[in-house]
């Protein structure tokens, strides 16, 4: 089981990110105690589908921002509960229940790619 305390070091570069960057109020509402904690979920997120992948600041804040902004819009609670579209008002709401950010999807996938490239595994036979 991974705890906070390993990752600390890439909480702090989260965190040193964060206050370069311009951040949404729904952040910045997140009490400074709590934020490592918040972080620390965000990277349990992308390593439950992507274990070996080696995170950076900016792809565990997209994940935080992306988790926080579904919360802040209502919609958190709807897609764990496997709300597949909802109704208000004869507005419809249609979801797609990827527990990942978009954003950071599209920088894993660059990096796959990249790694595919780069590992050309070549087999032999001795002779």
């Amino acid at each position: 089981m991974e705890t906070l305390e390993q990752h600390q070091s890439l909480i702090d570069g989260t965190v040193a990110y964060m206050n370069i960057m311009p951040l949404p109020d729904y952040i910045n509402e997140v009490p400074s105690e709590d934020l490592p904690k918040y972080l620390f979920s965000a990277i349990q997120d992308i390593k439950d589908y992507f274990p070996g992948i080696e995170l950076t600041p900016r792809m565990v804040y997209l994940q935080l921002d992306y988790k926080l902004e579904a919360e802040e819009e209502g919609f958190g609670v709807l897609k764990r509960h496997n709300v597949e579209d909802y109704t208000v008002k004869d507005v419809k709401v249609v979801f797609n229940h990827e527990r990942l950010s978009p954003s950071l999807l599209a920088i894993i996938d660059g990096i796959l790619a990249e790694e595919r490239k780069t590992s050309l595994g070549r087999t032999g036979r001795l002779i």
